[in-house]
This record gives C-alpha cells, structure tokens and sequence, in this order.
C-alpha cells in the first residue's frame, strides 16, 4: 500500500518521465486519482528542463 502525505496546504507537483506511453498514463492516473498534479513526459532532458523552470 502507498499512501502520499501532503506538505501543509501546497499541493504536491510530480513530473513523471518514462518513455512506454501505457506504463505512463497508468502512473499517471493512479496518481492524479490521489490528488497529485501530475506532469508527463517521455523526453528526459525535456524533463530536466521542466525541474529547472519550477
């Protein structure tokens, strides 16, 4: 079982990089279903670029 804590009232941003579309979206349904703002992207230096603006 997982279960996700939020950090005071901010809600929590994950960028997610995997290159296998279907692996993907599962995660981030699952994720975004547990009230995660969830970011998706299968380019990981696309992905590093996204941390640095954040």
């Amino acid at each position: 079982m997982v279960r996700f804590v939020r950090v005071g009232h901010r809600p929590m941003w994950i960028l997610l990089i995997e290159d296998d579309v279907r692996i993907r979206a599962f995660i981030a349904r699952g994720l975004g279903a547990e009230g995660l703002t969830v970011e998706e992207t299968d380019d990981g230096q696309l992905g590093l670029r996204r941390t640095s603006v954040r």
